[in-house]
């Protein structure tokens, strides 16, 4: 009967514990969002230091030198980090 109960005890757990493991989406972006000065990693390989990303709409849509371009938006101060826009497959090499 213990064993029982612990059992039923368990599957309660695990239950209560998935469902709130679930995510809810975050809001709709309403300004745009700039990521400035920090290093950034590009997919092909190339790196800009002092670097600036734009993110509009929820995509980003510039990425490049904070030299060449004006922040927008809401300002992410990132100098000394190391920024890699975009998707990093996991098990890329």
């Amino acid at each position: 009967m213990k064993i029982l109960n612990i059992t039923v005890l368990l599957a309660f757990l695990l239950i209560v514990g998935s469902s709130s493991a679930q995510q809810t989406p975050a809001p709709a972006q309403s300004q745009a969002i700039s990521i400035v000065g920090g290093t950034a990693h590009i997919g092909n390989g190339q790196v800009v230091e002092n670097s600036l990303i734009i993110i509009e709409n929820g995509h980003i849509t510039s990425v490049g030198s904070a030299t060449q371009g004006q922040p927008q938006g809401t300002v992410i101060q990132a100098q000394g980090q190391h920024v890699y826009p975009g998707f990093i497959a996991p098990n890329s090499t």
